[in-house]
């Protein structure tokens, strides 16, 4: 399901408890267009907090913006949120994971958009096939974790018996 809120989405409070509600396999969280480096201060580990809390075991990707231009300043505000997740507790944060945005567009050609922002058809495909290799990554990386604890708790059942 694609909310698409068309500039709008902002990690507001309300949010999760509303995204919540889908019977999910994975959160992509891709508000960067929408949020200055405050913004994301403020709004971004709330927001995961909130969503974590309503459903702990749903793994979620944050997305950073691409552009083909060399900086984006919000970019560094995400991976400090995720960052700090991450090192506050590693092993409930397991299932938080992170898209760079250097593979979303082909910055050596320039083609990808038609103002060095705004993905064109070409930028589009290219972010397609971006996004489906990371989500598959993330899915693959989940369904280890998944058989992991399955063959651990297993040895755990035989080895008490």
């Amino acid at each position: 399901m694609n909310l698409g809120f068309s500039g709008a989405a902002k990690m507001e409070a309300s949010v999760p408890e509303f995204l919540a509600a889908a019977d999910a396999s994975l959160y992509v969280i891709d508000a960067r267009w929408n949020m200055s480096p405050a913004l994301v201060a403020t709004n971004c580990a709330p927001f995961l907090r909130k969503m974590k809390a309503l459903k702990p075991d749903v793994p979620i990707l944050l997305c950073e913006g691409c552009t083909v231009r060399d900086h984006d300043s919000c970019n560094p505000a995400f991976r400090k949120v995720y960052d700090a997740l991450k090192a506050e507790d590693p092993v409930k944060w397991g299932n938080l994971y992170y898209f760079e945005e250097k593979t979303m567009l082909p910055k050596e050609d320039k083609e990808a958009t038609h103002d060095f922002c705004h993905p064109n058809d070409y930028g589009m495909l290219h972010m397609g096939h971006a996004y489906a290799r990371r989500i598959r990554e993330v899915l693959d990386a989940e369904a280890r974790a998944v058989a992991e604890i399955r063959v651990t708790s297993a040895n755990r059942s035989v080895t008490t018996n």
